[in-house]
């Protein structure tokens, strides 16, 4: 829900450099955790 709000600001021509912040520092935010938790699953299954 969160990501598509981010992906819509980015994609929102009008948006301002805030927004652009906002929205940057949430997708690198998801992304960082979904990698973290697939790492984390990873290394419990080994």
């Amino acid at each position: 829900m969160i990501t598509g709000y981010a992906i819509a600001i980015l994609q929102n021509p009008n948006h301002s450099p805030e927004e652009d912040k906002f929205a940057t520092s949430i997708l690198i935010a998801i992304t960082t955790g979904v990698i973290g938790f697939v790492t984390g699953r990873t290394v419990i299954v080994k």
